[in-house]
């Protein structure tokens, strides 16, 4: 059947002839659906007229179905029904569901979210598979696209009005050096930090942030230029194993500190010239996923991973956090 054709079908049409089937008369089936019996005999009219069949012979019995429309009886049912559950979705069921869906968000946050996210979904969404990605070149075209669902990062400079952003925190990055170390416990000034070797995670998204506008005529992106970092790495735990095991001064996020297994050894130092650098955290979707029963769900169980850290854990990093429940940028 050519496209155009399907187009002259009226759904109601397919909706009566289910009911015509199944109560072989038309008055009743008139009366089930709240119309005239004169409206349904004229329904089973152009019925006949679509289907070029009479559909229905009169008998002693009353109507009986010709072969044809035996035929539509044992596939109507199921076709209204794909069609109801296509215009109205089934209910979610977390326990039930299968699907795959892919988080962006840096090393240092996933650290420590990534672990109780997994276990929440072990427990209550096992056909849930995540896929965790690190910063793309493009994350937001890559939410509008649909090849990523959440991304978490600074924040940028503003977003275009099709992407849902909320603030879900405030850090700051920090000067780490390892316990022991002959600055640990001091005020340096930057001279003193310049003596020992740099390291610095690199963050390409803290380069678009909004936190970017005022770094650039800070005394730390002074600093930096003067004396460029001797090791720039893209992975956090080799990062931290270079402060763990060496002089190195490691200017990196806070959002690892907190865990044992990985900030151990460590210790920071102030900011020369208490200098204050705060970046914002966002977690950012597209519009296009906003009704969508699993994207909420998942993206509720991220804000609840997150409050979790910081009400029972004590994130001291994201000891800031807002209107969690809403959109908030």
């Amino acid at each position: 059947m050519d496209i155009k054709d399907l187009a002259r079908i009226d759904l109601n049409m397919l909706v009566a002839l289910e009911v015509l089937l199944e109560e072989r008369n038309v008055s009743r089936a008139a009366e089930r659906l709240f119309i005239t019996q004169s409206a349904m005999s004229k329904t089973l009219g152009r019925l006949r007229n679509l289907f070029d069949d009479p559909l229905f012979t009169r008998t002693y019995a009353g109507m009986q179905p010709t072969p044809r429309a035996e035929e539509i009886a044992e596939r109507l049912p199921s076709l209204l029904q794909g069609l109801k559950c296509l215009v109205q979705p089934p209910r979610f069921d977390p326990l039930k569901y299968q699907g795959e869906f892919a988080l962006a968000t840096p090393d240092y946050i996933a650290g420590w979210l990534l672990p109780p996210l997994f276990v929440k979904f072990s427990e209550q969404a096992p056909g849930i598979r995540l896929n965790f990605a690190r910063q793309s070149d493009n994350p937001l075209e890559s939410l509008a696209n649909g090849k990523l669902d959440f991304l978490i990062q600074p924040a940028l400079k503003d977003y275009p009005p099709d992407f849902d952003v909320m603030t879900v925190g405030f850090a700051a990055p920090r000067l780490f050096v390892r316990k022991g170390h002959p600055l640990e416990g001091t005020e340096p000034d930057w001279e003193e930090i310049e003596k020992y070797p740099q390291i610095e995670l690199h963050m390409p998204e803290k380069e678009a942030s909004e936190a970017a506008v005022s770094l650039q005529n800070s005394a730390l992106a002074r600093h930096l230029h003067e004396k460029p970092p001797q090791i720039i790495l893209e992975n956090l735990f080799i990062a931290v194993r270079l402060a763990q095991k060496s002089n190195g001064i490691f200017l990196g996020p806070p959002l690892f500190a907190e865990l044992a297994d990985l900030g151990s050894g460590l210790t920071t130092l102030p900011f020369p010239e208490k200098e204050d650098i705060t970046l914002k955290f966002v977690i950012v979707r597209h519009q296009r996923v906003s009704l969508s029963s699993p994207h909420q769900y998942i993206y509720q169980q991220i804000i609840d991973c997150v409050e979790h850290h910081r009400q029972k854990i004590g994130l001291p990093c994201f000891a800031e956090m807002r209107k969690l429940h809403q959109l908030d940028y």
